[in-house]
């Protein structure tokens, strides 16, 4: 479940990218996303359960970077354009915090929904990395 064959040309080539990571991050933004939704709603501004599941999430998404290098390193890459790859994540791990900076300066609902889409984006980044690590040939 954790590696993948995947043919390209003539040779045979291994992306041990860990797959439950990815699933993993997006069910957490999928939740973060969620909750938000539900707080805004509902009119409350950021609070210990928006943005503390921003937090997690950001977490999450620093530890798909240190995957990602230790994978770079030990020879695996993906199998679409590692540049988007790195765009994407690169993007990913900034938008967790600046949310979180958000929803501490602004204290809205508005901040609630922004965060949601924090949640939205993240998860919809790491489903795309997801799709470039195993799928996408070039």
């Amino acid at each position: 479940m954790g590696s993948l064959v995947v043919w390209s040309g003539s040779h045979e080539k291994r992306s041990n990218v860990i797959e439950w990571l990815a699933w993993s991050i997006v069910g957490v933004a999928l939740v973060q996303a969620l909750v938000s939704v539900g707080f805004a709603i509902a009119g409350q501004s950021p609070n210990d359960y928006t943005l503390g599941l921003t937090a997690l999430l950001g977490l999450a998404v620093i530890a798909q970077v240190v995957v990602s290098i230790v994978l770079g390193l030990s020879g695996s890459e993906p199998t679409g354009d590692i540049v988007e790859y790195w765009a994407y994540l690169g993007t990913a791990v900034l938008l967790a915090p600046a949310g979180v900076i958000w929803g501490l300066i602004e204290r809205s609902r508005w901040s609630t929904v922004a965060l949601a889409v924090v949640g939205f984006s993240v998860g919809v980044m790491t489903y795309r990395m997801f799709e470039i690590w195993f799928y996408q040939v070039i």
